[in-house]
């Protein structure tokens, strides 16, 4: 267990940061505290751990200080713009306090800090999808098929796009695409 791989050996990165996301995903306060010193501790010894400072941000989240953690994303976003998990995290942030226009830039710069990165446009094309930009959501997650032709999840978008914008053609085209998909994957 995790636990045990942070008794035995307390240097354990990915035991020590698997712990620690278990501990501020459980709802128990006094858990969550000790996970974000935990999580402290790991960016202290190592910042340029992304998946760390994620960590340590989604539990500053559950701490309530979302301030915190918004703060630490942009600051991991100056050094690693194109990093699309803290992207999306801090996006989730400004969302939440409804500052949609942050939560675009954020989306945004990383589409363009990574035009090669279809996890961006797609999480360029969901957020547009989510303010009824239907153009603009179809385009990115029209790049993000083009550039993963095997991602299903954007398959499946572009599909309830086209069939929303009444073009049942190109939707039936985009669910055959997915549909074999899933035979080749069975």
């Amino acid at each position: 267990s995790d636990l045990k791989a942070t008794e035995l050996n307390p240097k354990h990165t990915a035991a020590q940061l698997k712990l620690s996301e278990l501990m501020a995903a459980s709802g128990n306060k006094a858990l969550q505290q000790d996970a974000e010193k935990r999580l402290e501790s790991l960016v202290a010894n190592r910042p340029n751990d992304m998946e760390a400072v994620d960590s340590l941000a989604f539990a500053e989240t559950e701490l309530g200080k979302t301030d915190d953690a918004a703060k630490r994303l942009e600051e991991a976003l100056q050094r690693f713009p194109a990093h699309v998990q803290s992207v999306v995290a801090l996006a989730r942030l400004k969302l939440a306090k409804q500052d949609f226009d942050g939560a675009e830039a954020v989306l945004s710069k990383a589409a363009q800090t990574a035009p090669e990165s279809a996890a961006a446009a797609l999480a360029l094309g969901q957020f547009y999808l989510i303010r009824k930009k239907m153009g603009l959501a179809e385009d990115q997650i029209q790049r993000a098929v083009k550039l993963n032709p095997g991602d299903g999840l954007a398959l499946d978008i572009l599909a309830q796009i086209q069939a929303r914008t009444n073009r049942p053609d190109a939707a039936e085209q985009t669910y055959k695409q997915l549909s074999q998909l899933v035979r080749r994957a069975l």
